[in-house]
């Protein structure tokens, strides 16, 4: 869904449309994605940084305390108790992917004192990669993030 220029989107309407991807060897899924709106969203969209973070845990667990000294200078625990209130409207927006019936994913952004935006943790599991997850959760941010100016 566009929105016109210079009106405000919709805050419970999915800015990308659902889309069919077919991997090959698996069944299509439907892949949509839409901002987080309720406070059940924002539990599920905690949940996947969460299990972002422990990714990265093993992922860079040969670089040792990298992972803590990147999120513990960004305190991570606090933003995990305010994600409604740091990547909602006015301050960001936070979107969560749906496919199969289940949430597959994460993005967010917030607004800069420069008028810029910066997207925030984005992140698919393995489990839903290769489906387009990613890219429609970026095409959603990047459309919001215009459209919010």
């Amino acid at each position: 869904m566009r929105c016109r220029r210079g009106a405000p989107p919709d805050p419970g309407a999915a800015v990308s449309s659902d889309r069919r991807v077919r991997s090959i060897g698996e069944r299509d899924l439907t892949v949509g994605v839409r901002p987080a709106v309720s406070p059940d969203d924002y539990v599920a969209f905690a949940g996947l940084v969460v299990e972002y973070v422990d990714w990265c845990r093993g992922r860079y667990r040969d670089l040792g305390g990298f992972v803590e000294s990147v999120f513990g200078h960004q305190s991570l625990a606090t933003e995990l108790q305010g994600l409604s209130t740091k990547y909602a409207p006015p301050s960001g927006r936070a979107f969560l992917a749906f496919s199969g019936g289940r949430v597959s994913g994460c993005g967010a952004y917030r607004h800069l004192p420069d008028g810029s935006c910066e997207m925030k943790r984005l992140f698919v599991p393995d489990r839903s990669q290769g489906h387009g997850v990613g890219r429609r959760l970026c095409d959603a941010l990047v459309a919001s993030a215009r459209d919010d100016g």
